[in-house]
This record gives structure tokens, sequence and C-alpha cells, in this order.
């Protein structure tokens, strides 16, 4: 059974508190256009959520599983939430795919070619795209495995880098083990509060490079560029929807 997971359990700061995966584009809710792609790819689908997005959105989508979370100290920290909720609530699930919920998807081809892509017996893989000016990327070493992660807002922008999809795929026993380990190392609680300092999250790219210095780098595959967006702020927000109603 092929299963995905959106994880848009973020508080949106710097969108002004809005959930980035409810905001408009087109004639649709962002979250509902992932559905309608992500329906035509997998078997089932579930879609975690903060508590305050619950309580508004609850009975709102349709065609997935909906489930609240508190935030976690990070999106590593949220994703592990997740994770351990749906390992605990169906534990026949051994494995699953990953998006983002502020991913805006053009098509269905990202998940298409990244299910038909991903290693067989594969523990974690991240889709990644050779893009123009992206917010980060990897170094990767001969086998295409994450060496390092770099930040555009830590050390400037580059012209084309190897830069995730939004897209990720882990062996759910994998994924609760190590980003437990990660979240050790970091000293974050299971069961964090809602006052945190933000200096100190749990973070997925990071967490891919934490991998590869623990000797298990993260595989990557090839996907077409130019297949997904996303947006921080309602500045970016705007311009994707200017971008879609010029096609």
């Amino acid at each position: 059974m092929k299963v995905l997971l959106i994880v848009a359990s973020g508080k949106s700061k710097r969108f002004g508190g809005f959930p980035k995966a409810f905001c408009k584009i087109k004639e649709c809710r962002n979250i509902d256009n992932t559905i309608y792609y992500a329906k035509q790819a997998f078997d089932k689908i579930f879609l975690v959520v903060n508590t305050d997005t619950f309580k508004k959105y609850k009975n709102s989508v349709k065609n997935c599983e909906m489930f609240e979370i508190i935030t976690g100290q990070g999106d590593a920290h949220s994703l592990l939430k997740a994770i351990c909720y749906i390992s605990k609530k169906h534990d026949d699930i051994k494995n699953l795919y990953v998006c983002w919920g502020d991913a805006y998807f053009l098509s269905l081809q990202p998940f298409y070619q990244f299910l038909s892509k991903t290693p067989k017996n594969a523990k974690c893989v991240v889709a990644c795209a050779n893009d123009n000016n992206p917010y980060a990327w990897f170094d990767v070493n001969e086998d295409m495995k994450i060496v390092k992660s770099h930040f555009s807002r830590e050390e400037g922008c580059i012209t084309k880098g190897l830069h995730d999809q939004s897209l990720f795929y882990f062996d759910v026993d994998y994924a609760i083990k190590n980003l437990n380990r990660y979240r050790e190392a970091l000293n974050i609680s299971q069961d964090n509060c809602n006052e945190y300092d933000e200096k100190n999250e749990m973070k997925l790219l990071c967490f891919f490079e934490f991998m590869y210095n623990e000797g298990t780098p993260v595989e990557t595959v090839l996907i077409d560029s130019g297949n997904v967006s996303s947006f921080n702020t309602k500045e970016e927000l705007n311009n994707l929807i200017n971008k879609e109603i010029k096609k």
C-alpha cells in the first residue's frame, strides 16, 4: 500500500499565522490541490495539522485522514510526532511518503516520478531537482547521498543547486529510531510546549546532514525541476498566484 503523509502543522509565523496549506491558489485551497493529485498516486493519505488548524478545518478536507498534534520544535519534530501517531494507530504501515503542506504541486508528475524512482528496500530518500536560486541545497557524494545541507538565509544565494522538492520517503521504524536520536542529540523533549527557543529546532534538512555524520548518509533521487513551488511570505504567495493566473 502506498501511503502519503502531508505535514501541515507549523505555526506559519512568517505568514502571519494563517495556515499556508489552506491558502487559496487559483480556484482551490493549496491542500485540496495537493490531495487532488496525490489521491491518483497513493492508496491512503494522512494530513497532520496543529490543534488550532484542526479545530477550524477538521470537517472541510476530503479524501484524507486528518489528525492533530501540538506543533513540534521544528519541522522534523512535527514529522516525528506524526509518524509515531500513524505507527501506533496503523501498525500495518511500514513505510510512507511525506510532503510538506505548503508545497504547491503543479501536476501529478512529481508524485509519479518519485514513486517510480524510490529504490526498493530504501530507508530514507529525498526527491531532488537541480533548481535555479534555491532557498536550500545539498552537497552530495559520488553515490548521490547527502553530505551537507546549505541555506540561503545563512550563506547567501547561489545560481543553481540540488534542492529538495518537498517530497521524502521513510521506512517507519528507521524514521522513529533516527529522528529520536537526532532529537536527543539536540536535547529536545518529545512532548514540547508551545514556547521554545527557535534557535534549537529539529530541522529535517539538518537531520540528513546528521545522518551523514553518523555514517549512514541519506539517498537522493532526481526528478524533473519546475513542478513544485513553495512560499513563506504573502508576497511569495501573491507572486505564485500571479504566475499561475498568467499560464
